[in-house]
């Protein structure tokens, strides 16, 4: 009896004691931490996790860093503190969007963020974790001193009756206690007004990464794998924390409501769970830096834990991930000339429908289709059934391929419709025309199924779409039957405006792969792959290859009437010349000059420096350029509004206009870039003048006590430069300023 036990024994002996600093009492909100515990995730990649409970004495950051936890749960407020320099890495995030918002009741009357002015917003202390909302109230005008803040309760009496007006919620937990009260209510959610931050975001310290990476990854993917088991079965889930992790004493219900309102925020944009996006990591880093919460710039790079899984991956059986480990490439051979589905272009680049949903497979299992090109469906057949391809794409019913080839689940259904000319009545029933001269293509993936159905028509068989489509159009045949996407696509590729659908068949055209029957687990892998497509990637796939064949005839009564109408007009503009005339020297100044900052445009711009460089090339004077583009000029006008935005842009245009030299052009480019010219100024003048222009901003453009700055980008003309050379090269200097941390001046070097 002892030596049967020892195998277990020497396993838990094995395994490594590793803890998770929750940031909240136990519900939903943790679920698939509990799961990977009670499943045996943790345990199957040698982790003994213990979960520790939420205490609010407690500091997460300083429990991880000081060992006390080997994970922890934070906000995005993490960007802080890396910015503080505590040393901690990025995970994974639970929630692609935070769950946080604002709630009024309907009685309170607020409909608006304006309506908050003056208003009691109950808020916890902890202001960074309510950048999002606090955002969201600025960009609309609503300064924190514009209301009144109160301590949070914690409970949701308090907002209906009415001892607040505004409660800080989560979206997950509190509409759910006003639902079962009866009370109506408004949500203020901040990424309906483009706040979107992470939430509930899995992280460790640099030192684990350091020492422990492989045990950082694998905890993540176990965490990971908990969370897509707790959302694929809500039920089960709730039970477990009914049973094991309810210290609130929620009822099953409200959980329930909990895990589908977190189910949405983990999925959010179809990303992958899990998924930390480095450019949106940067956005939120921005939002704190125009707050002012920042200390130092941080290294995005080194702050995000790159190695992450897909959704997929968990989804296989431990047999299959060995599987896709030995076998990176699969062979794969084609459907010629069948687009939109599939089909090859002139340089041999496989393309089409099929071609982008097996883009996804690929990027999904990290595997590569090795294509075998055809030119002919025989050839493809040929291929497959001499086993030199293991995956073909096919129909669902094609009799020759099920006969070595499993398909898997068709994951594009398309009906066969009826084509003809545009004065042929509506087809309903494919019997009415029985006696036509009906096409099909030739040995294609939908005519067995044809002849099968029909077998009382006398079919013509045609090498191709082209064939079959110019039949008709020159009156060889009456009809021909194809799958609608191909039908419509080749129709409008073709530009044959005299033929249209006039009908569709009871057939379906099933698009599938076919995977050789010596390969089970490959057939299952490429199953669960089409499969975790989203419904949004495959109808982006869809819409990318769909074509109308909408032809818009001319309507030449109505050009009469356009014609006529003009002359009117142009009798009009001809009586009242003399008055325009007046006006001429307004219009001068309209058309060279920016309505907001009263610089010159971009028209004048362009013209102006064209001029120079005629100078330049032919006489040898030199002449430089400053381009200049405001810092975080975007935050500005989310965080305070687009007056305040506006003002801004006043100032610096002034400051612009007065630190130029009588011979400089000072411009608005666009947006908030602005362009110098300067005449007769080598490279050394005009960075003295940017550098003046630089100070001069950081010292007198301030928003609410945040000091505006710019970047910017100097360049003198050198031989053979155009206009477009030149500004390409200002502005790589001003990106060069930008990346070295902004606020600065910075000149082209080749």
């Amino acid at each position: 009896m002892i030596l049967l036990f020892l195998p277990l024994f020497s396993q838990a002996e094995k395994l490594e004691k590793v803890s998770l600093q929750l940031q909240w009492l136990d519900q939903f909100q943790f679920a698939g931490y509990y799961v990977a515990k009670e499943k045996g995730f943790y345990r199957d990649v040698g982790l003994d996790v213990e979960l520790l409970q939420f205490d609010n004495t407690i500091s997460t950051v300083e429990s991880v860093l000081s060992s006390k936890a080997t994970y922890g749960i934070g906000r995005s407020s993490l960007i802080i503190d890396r910015s503080n320099g505590k040393e901690i890495v990025l995970l994974a995030s639970a929630f692609q969007s935070s769950p946080s918002v604002l709630i009024a009741t309907k009685q309170s009357n607020i409909k608006t963020v304006l309506d908050f002015v003056g208003k009691r917003i109950m808020m916890t202390n902890d202001a960074v974790s309510s950048v999002a909302i606090q955002a969201m109230m600025n960009s609309n005008g609503v300064l924190t001193n514009k209301t009144i803040k109160q301590k949070h309760s914690f409970d949701v009496d308090d907002l209906i009756n009415q001892k607040t007006d505004l409660m800080a919620s989560y979206i997950s937990n509190e509409p759910f206690l006003l639902n079962e009260k009866g009370i109506e209510y408004t949500i203020f959610d901040p990424k309906s007004y483009g706040f979107d931050f992470y939430s509930d975001i899995l992280f460790t310290s640099a030192n684990e990464i350091k020492n422990h990476r492989q045990r950082a990854i694998s905890f993540t993917e176990a965490s990971v794998r908990g969370w897509i088991y707790a959302f694929d079965h809500i039920d089960e889930t709730v039970e477990l924390i009914l049973k094991k992790y309810n210290v609130q004493n929620k009822s099953k219900a409200a959980l329930k409501f909990e895990a589908e309102a977190l189910k949405k925020l983990a999925y959010y944009n179809n990303e992958e769970f899990g998924h930390i996006d480095k450019v949106k990591i940067e956005k939120i880093h921005d939002y704190y830096h125009v707050m002012g919460w920042l200390k130092d710039e941080i290294d995005i790079d080194a702050f995000i834990q790159h190695e992450h899984r897909s959704k997929l991956y968990f989804l296989l059986s431990k047999k299959e991930q060995e599987y896709l480990k030995d076998n990176k490439i699969i062979t794969f051979t084609n459907l010629p000339n069948w687009l939109p589905f599939e089909g090859v272009d002139k340089n041999n680049n496989y393309l089409g429908i099929v071609a982008d949903h097996l883009g996804l497979v690929e990027s999904a299992l990290g595997i590569e289709f090795q294509k075998i090109i055809s030119r002919s469906w025989n050839e493809s057949l040929d291929i497959a059934m001499n086993e030199k391809a293991t995956v073909i794409s096919g129909d669902i019913s094609d009799t020759v391929l099920n006969e070595k080839f499993n398909p898997i689940e068709s994951y594009v259904k398309n009906p066969i419709v009826i084509i003809m000319k545009h004065s042929a009545d509506y087809v309903d029933k494919l019997n009415e025309i029985a006696n036509k001269k009906i096409a099909v293509i030739k040995n294609h993936v939908y005519t067995d199924e044809v002849y099968e159905q029909r077998p009382n028509i006398q079919f013509i068989e045609v090498d191709n779409i082209e064939n079959g489509l110019l039949g008709i159009e020159i009156g060889k045949y009456d009809a021909m039957l194809a799958p609608l996407a191909m039908a419509s696509y080749n129709i409008t590729k073709m530009s044959l405006e005299d033929i249209s659908i006039v009908g569709k068949t009871d057939l379906i055209m099933q698009l599938t792969l076919f995977v050789n029957k010596k390969e089970p687990l490959l057939h299952s892998i490429l199953n669960k792959a089409m499969k975790n497509i989203s419904d949004t990637q495959h109808q982006n796939i869809l819409t990318k290859w769909r074509h109308t064949n909408n032809i818009t005839k001319i309507d030449y009564t109505l050009i009469w009437k356009i014609f006529a109408f003009m002359a009117l007009v142009l009798a009009f503009i001809i009586y009242r010349y003399h008055i325009i005339k007046e006006h001429n020297k307004q219009l001068q100044e309209l058309s060279t000059h920016d309505a907001l900052t009263k610089l010159y445009n971009r028209r004048y711009l362009d013209t102006k420096m064209n001029a120079l460089l005629s100078l330049a090339k032919r006489y040898e004077t030199p002449f430089s350029i400053i381009l200049i583009d405001i810092d975080d000029f975007k935050l500005v006008n989310d965080l305070h509004g687009h007056d305040e935005g506006d003002t801004v842009l006043k100032k610096i245009a002034a400051i612009l206009s007065e630190n130029s030299r009588s011979t400089d052009i000072a411009g608005r480019w666009g947006g908030e870039e602005f362009l110098i010219i300067c005449e007769h100024s080598g490279l050394q003048a005009a960075i003295a003048t940017a550098q003046k222009m630089c100070q001069k901003i950081e010292e007198k453009v301030l928003v609410h006590t945040k000091h505006v700055t710019a970047s910017f980008g100097v360049h003198e003309y050198s031989q053979n430069d155009t206009m477009h050379t030149m500004i390409i090269k200002a502005d790589k200097a001003l990106y060069r300023a930008k990346k070295e941390g902004k606020n600065r001046v910075s000149a082209y070097q080749d």
